[in-house]
């Protein structure tokens, strides 16, 4: 994966953040519940947080 790029558009500070941030999503526990997320929801997900912060 093109972790600048991610960062880039979901707004995280750099391609490590966004990195780390991806594996924290990935172990949650709505994931473990069965739930699915792609790099898209990931991005998406970020743009929306980043749109809802003053």
């Amino acid at each position: 994966m093109d972790w600048g790029s991610i960062a880039e558009r979901a707004g995280f500070a750099n391609a490590r953040a966004a990195q780390a941030h991806w594996e924290v999503a990935l172990s949650s526990d709505s994931l473990a519940s069965g739930a699915d997320i792609t790099v898209q929801d990931f991005i998406l997900l970020g743009e929306m947080n980043r749109r809802a912060l003053p």
